[in-house]
């Protein structure tokens, strides 16, 4: 059973990084376009704004994170379901909560690190992002503390 179990966490795990990429990559995009406006006031250039767009990435997967767990759960237990290995899952014995074992075991596991990320690195990140963008688009002429 440890192998299904590892089978269907990988699966689950590859359709969640796949899934948490499109939308992160797509709201970054038009996070740096409206970084770009930005582009040229003071010391704030591209490299500033990709930098900005860059360390607040964190957060933005973290606003993600329920939606991207919850389409990557169904569609991995529907892509297994779609090549019938489910059904010979169900076929062996294992029941459904058996099933779904691993994928609410994987679940938490992201959840934990994403929990403990909003708590020690995320908003050090976008804190430091803020005040570097502040500072560039002022030319230095403040001091953020």
């Amino acid at each position: 059973m440890k192998i299904l179990d590892l089978y269907i966490a990988k699966a689950f795990i590859r359709i969640f990084i796949l899934v948490m990429a499109v939308p992160g990559l797509l709201f970054s995009f038009f996070e740096l376009l409206s970084q770009l406006d930005d582009a040229g006031k003071g010391a704030y250039g591209m490299k500033e704004a990709f930098l900005f767009v860059l360390m607040t990435l964190p957060g933005r997967l973290e606003d993600l994170l329920p939606m991207t767990v919850l389409l990557a759960g169904m569609i991995s237990l529907g892509m297994l379901a779609d090549r019938a290995e489910l059904l010979a899952m169900e076929a062996s014995g294992m029941s459904v909560l058996r099933i779904s074992a691993p994928v609410l075991g994987a679940c938490l596991v992201i959840m934990f690190i994403f929990a403990a990320a909003s708590e020690l690195v995320i908003p050090g990140l976008e804190s430091r992002a803020r005040s570097m963008r502040m500072q560039a688009l002022s030319s230095g002429r403040i001091t953020v503390v």
